[in-house]
């Protein structure tokens, strides 16, 4: 995939990119999700889920660096 953030989050070296890219694919799903089918039920349900995923991802960093 050729995509300019997409190869500059493999590239870069911060502790914190996998919440970025986290951050981003759920941001992209949701659009997708969004221009498809605007506020249905499954809209939320994806949008929900993803940022559960997101928090969980970012609470794992943060107690990494902690521990670190």
């Amino acid at each position: 995939m050729e995509h300019p953030f997409i190869h500059y989050l493999t590239e870069i070296k911060n502790p914190s990119r996998e919440y970025y890219t986290l951050t981003y694919i759920a941001h992209e799903l949701a659009l997708c999700q969004k221009m498809l089918v605007p506020y249905s039920p499954f809209y939320y349900i994806v949008k929900e889920k993803l940022a559960q995923s997101m928090r969980k991802a970012l609470m794992k960093s943060m107690l990494r660096c902690i521990k670190n």
